[in-house]
């Protein structure tokens, strides 16, 4: 029990030591002043024409959402032929009909709110 304890102080002593020395860097590094040319966007020595910070595209994430949720479909999908040995086809077309519904309704329902259409 006393060698348990002792690792355990050993452990609060570093854990402690490394949260000071990341408070004190952070200290340090933060005692920086900052200036506009510090805050400002450097581009191959030049002054840059726009901010640096652009616009972000929301229908960019929306595909990109769409894509996510797919690209997980197929790999619920993958499994599938193996399936087929284990238990009656009956009952594999049926997940399979109820999962193809299910992600085909949500499609249909992205498609129908606008978010598959590229004109703003």
């Amino acid at each position: 029990m006393k060698q348990v304890v002792g690792i355990l102080v050993v452990y609060v002593i570093f854990f402690s030591l490394g949260l000071i020395l990341s408070l004190v860097a952070w200290r340090i590094v933060s005692l920086g002043v900052s200036s506009e040319d510090k805050l400002s966007s450097f581009e191959c020595g030049f002054v840059s024409f726009q901010g640096s910070r652009l616009a972000f595209s929301l229908q960019f994430f929306l595909i990109a959402i769409v894509f996510l949720i797919f690209d997980v479909e197929i790999a619920l999908v993958l499994p599938i032929p193996v399936v087929f040995d284990l238990v009656s086809y009956g009952v594999v077309f049926l997940v399979f009909s109820v999962f193809g519904f299910v992600v085909l309704g949500g499609l249909y329902y992205e498609w129908g709110c606008g978010v598959l259409d590229w004109a703003y």
